[in-house]
């Protein structure tokens, strides 16, 4: 069956990021041993589920009070830490999208800081549709937020292709019947696109 539709998660696949250009104030090393040291990677993970970053600096306040107002100076400072379009995935979305193929994204994103998404990813006008975590509540790879996405657009697994830079998301998309793409790079997207027929030219 043919492939109609392409999904993208947008982090590390459309658009580079890096948490540490939010805090100007600290150095790389500064900003990793804090992370580290508080989990902000699974703070980040519970605000793109949809909890607040006020309700989650308070628990960071009162967990290690030296550190109160890191996550509020992320989330406020957060545009720069949106770097820019991943070099290459925004030709393969262009060229999809011109051919008639249909383009959703399925983000693990904040909806406090989805709003800066669009400066950043210029073609995110090409997307039919995004459906992002924190505004739905549900996060992959709980199968219940790709089931929210082929519902919520009438997506037929079938017929679409799915496509994360974390291998547990594309394993989460297959079991409901997705085709996944592991991305790696947009070279890597290309060709395999192409193997499964979407309309590209050759890497």
């Amino acid at each position: 069956m043919s492939i109609t539709t392409v999904v993208f998660d947008l982090g590390q696949v459309v658009v580079d990021w890096n948490p540490a250009l939010a805090h100007a104030d600290l150095t790389p090393q500064q900003h990793a041993e804090i992370a580290e040291q508080i989990g902000f990677y699974a703070y980040n993970l519970r605000a793109d589920a949809g909890e607040t970053w006020s309700d989650l600096d308070a628990e960071v306040a009162e967990r290690w009070p030296e550190h109160a107002g890191f996550l509020s100076t992320y989330a406020r400072n957060f545009p720069t830490a949106l770097i820019g379009e991943i070099p290459g995935t925004s030709a393969v979305i262009e060229e999809l999208a011109d051919a008639g193929v249909r383009i959703l994204g399925l983000t693990n994103w904040s909806s406090e800081t989805f709003p800066h998404a669009a400066t950043a990813i210029g073609v995110l006008e090409r997307f039919d549709a995004v459906v992002v975590s924190g505004e739905v509540g549900l996060i992959k790879p709980d199968p219940a937020i790709y089931r929210y996405l082929i519902a919520a657009h009438e997506v037929d697994p079938g017929e679409a292709v799915f496509v994360d830079d974390r291998e547990e998301n594309v394993t989460g998309a297959r079991r409901l019947g997705f085709a996944g793409v592991h991305f790696t790079d947009a070279v890597a997207l290309r060709r395999d696109l192409v193997a499964l027929g979407l309309p590209l030219q050759p890497a």
